[in-house]
């Protein structure tokens, strides 16, 4: 096959990650400018030669899980050949919700997704920079604005301290047969109420009930979430301080 200008422009070429894209210009062998044939129509310079192996590459092609995929903008996926805190985020975010393993050791993802827009690396980052408390090390969350929301999104998602983030989890996994927080002492015959307010256990009392253990744990659940938000307070969004106020254990 000839490579002049009259036999490339217009041809449809398949790459290896599966988006074809058609040769709209020609420079010279060495120069062409292609088309992605998919709805963001991103358009690049080439060789001949790429076209014709493939080797082009779609920065709007899943790359990720079969969905995420980089995008194009300012945001990078690593600094230094270190991951930036907006690559972390977003990569766990997908493989929290989409990774093939992940629901059978953290259940309470199971039926988790991101939204749309946030399969696009540069639009999460967008948000993910903007937060106020950008920079600080605070984790991305997607329970406190939401209680029990599914889904990550700039609606329902915010940066808070592993500290908050750590107090707020469901350990529903590793909890067993009983309500949260609640054991059997099997040398007793009664159930135990604990709670872990911070690094060590502290212990609530003994019941005849797992439901009166776990009525004792709810209040101090409840009422350590309060002093931990007022703890915070001002170093966390507004809307976050609020929320934990007003929090509730379901």
């Amino acid at each position: 096959m000839r490579n002049n200008k009259e036999d490339v422009v217009g041809r449809v070429f398949p790459t290896t990650g599966g988006t074809d894209f058609i040769v709209t210009d020609y420079e010279s062998y060495s120069s062409i400018i292609v088309k992605f044939l998919d709805k963001y129509g991103y358009e690049t310079k080439t060789s001949v030669d790429s076209a014709q192996k493939g080797h082009v590459n779609n920065p709007y092609a899943p790359s990720l899980l079969g969905r995420g995929f980089s995008g194009v903008g300012r945001h990078k996926k690593s600094i230094g050949g270190k991951l930036t805190p907006e690559y972390r985020s977003w990569s766990g975010a997908m493989y929290r919700c989409y990774g093939e393993d992940i629901h059978i050791r953290q259940p309470t993802y199971s039926g988790c997704s991101v939204c749309g827009d946030w399969w696009n690396f540069q639009e999460f980052s967008d948000w993910y920079v903007n937060n106020k408390f950008y920079g600080l090390g605070y984790q991305l969350d997607k329970d406190i604005l939401v209680q029990g929301n599914k889904v990550y999104s700039p609606d329902t998602c915010t940066l808070i301290p592993k500290e908050l983030n750590c107090l707020l989890t469901d350990c529903g996994a590793n909890r067993g047969e009983f309500p949260q927080g609640v054991t059997f002492d099997k040398r007793r015959g009664r159930y135990v109420s604990s709670i872990r307010p911070d690094n060590s256990t502290k212990h609530l009392g003994y019941y005849d009930s797992a439901g009166e253990a776990y009525t004792v744990y709810k209040i101090a659940k409840e009422l350590r979430v309060k002093e931990k938000a007022l703890e915070w307070e001002g170093r966390i969004e507004d809307k976050v301080f609020n929320k934990l106020m007003s929090w509730t254990l379901d």
